[in-house]
């Protein structure tokens, strides 16, 4: 299920980032179409960005809802730095980077989010972002339901 697949990517990102403090909340579980592999590549990258870029005391949050097309639609959130608005175009592409001298700090190759895009691009779904420098980042996917 969704869920499970969710909860064992933050346990991954959670232990690799070594960071504590930070609230995580998984809101519904929907079973979908796809590979569970896949699907837990774009958590973890999801993810991935969410807790480096999320201060201790902050929040990640993920929910599950059906579409009206029959697609689950999965966003996650947090209240981390954020992405500049010029950035935000590109941040699917691959090795692009918001803030390539930041990015340094947080390591990365700018691949993370191209491949998110590539992933849910063959389950058959969609992925975008949206995003305030300072106010955090919300990414959605839509994948089939089973």
């Amino acid at each position: 299920d969704t869920k499970e697949v969710a909860q064992e990517a933050w346990q991954v990102v959670r232990d690799i980032e070594g960071k504590e403090g930070i609230s995580f909340d998984i809101l519904g579980d929907l079973r979908v179409m796809g590979d569970r592999e896949g699907l837990f590549h774009v958590f973890r990258n999801l993810l991935e960005n969410s807790i480096r870029h999320t201060d201790s005391g902050g929040s990640i949050n993920v929910s599950m809802a059906l579409t009206q097309d029959s697609m689950v639609e999965v966003v996650i959130s947090d209240d981390g730095d954020g992405i500049p608005a010029e950035s935000l175009p590109r941040i699917f592409e691959r090795f692009y980077r918001a803030d390539s001298a930041r990015a340094r700090d947080f390591g990365g190759t700018g691949l993370g989010l191209a491949i998110v895009r590539h992933l849910v691009s063959e389950m058959g779904g969609e992925v975008v972002a949206e995003s305030q420098l300072g106010q955090g980042t919300t990414v959605r996917f839509t994948v089939p339901t089973e």
